[in-house]
């Protein structure tokens, strides 16, 4: 089996827009990553921070509501 390479040499002014053109590419990418990071890391701060406030919310609050009969009774747990 014959294989052939075939590589491309571009002028230098070319080449230079390519790297800048790469490295421009590599930050989007790694700039994405972190603002997804960051992301998922405020939704499971914020997602904390509001069940600490809902349970400190809810502390003295123990009853249970049922309705029986079209009549609302409630019980203190």
């Amino acid at each position: 089996m014959v294989s052939f390479e075939q590589h491309i040499v571009f002028p230098p002014a070319t080449q230079d827009r390519v790297d800048n053109l790469i490295r421009l590419m590599r930050s989007l990418v790694l700039i994405g990553i972190l603002l997804v990071v960051l992301t998922i890391f405020l939704a499971v701060l914020g997602l904390g921070i509001g069940c600490l406030v809902w349970r400190k919310e809810n502390s003295g609050k123990g009853r249970v509501t049922c309705q029986c009969g079209g009549q609302e009774i409630r019980k203190a747990k």
